[in-house]
């Protein structure tokens, strides 16, 4: 696998989306989108293995990092005004996204605030066309938890659902929700944090990362 850089996204005021398309060597027709969390950047040990994983199954992998950790006017903002500019941001990417992907096939992994990205991406309705042909893999859902869980149990795209226990925003009766949806299927890291972590546990937290991506390959 290959890199090009940049694969060239802006965001509000035209502000630099860091993002690479990794292409296969081979001349595929399939590809991965990959959309990290606050601080868990596409170089972090699932993302970057996951990245690894993907190649391996044939696909180029896009990845789409926002970095809101290190946007200080963001930062900056109300809640009620950070919330506005990250939608109008995720509007702005998914149009970018629109415009210039064109494969048979798709897998969007998000994780943490990715999830909030992705789920704003498809309520869009820009990526509809994308998504149709895409396989979900949501990796600790955020602060619209609710509203994926929602939109899995309302869609026919094929979904993994990865929850951390120990994650300040798992939640095991919306994820019960899901044990009986067609095409879906769940994962529970027990013990473990937002970051797949095991406090004071580094091989346990290895091991954290080894089951998911273990679980991800599985249900390819």
């Amino acid at each position: 696998m290959k890199a090009s850089h940049p694969f060239q996204l802006k965001g509000k005021n035209s502000r630099f989306i860091h993002s690479t398309l990794w292409m296969n060597e081979k001349n595929v027709s399939k590809t991965a989108v990959l959309l990290p969390g606050f601080e868990y950047g596409c170089e972090a040990p699932v993302f970057y293995f996951l990245r690894l994983l993907l190649a391996e199954k044939g696909y180029n992998v896009l990845t789409v990092d926002c970095r809101y950790n290190e946007n200080f006017h963001y930062l900056q903002m109300s809640g009620t005004d950070r919330l506005l500019y990250f939608n109008e941001e995720q509007t702005l990417i998914a149009e970018q996204l629109a415009s210039v992907l064109n494969y048979e096939e798709y897998v969007f992994a998000a994780k943490s605030e990715g999830t909030s990205a992705l789920i704003e991406m498809i309520f869009s309705g820009i990526i509809s066309g994308i998504i149709e042909k895409s396989r979900l893999i949501w990796m600790t859902p955020a602060q619209r938890n609710a509203e994926i869980v929602e939109y899995i149990r309302e869609s026919f795209q094929p979904s993994l659902y990865i929850a951390c226990e120990n994650d300040g925003f798992f939640n095991a009766e919306l994820i019960e929700s899901l044990y009986d949806h067609s095409g879906t299927e769940c994962m529970i890291v027990p013990e473990a944090d937002v970051l797949f972590g095991k406090k004071d546990d580094t091989t346990a937290s290895i091991d954290n990362v080894k089951s998911v991506l273990s679980f991800i390959d599985s249900n390819f």
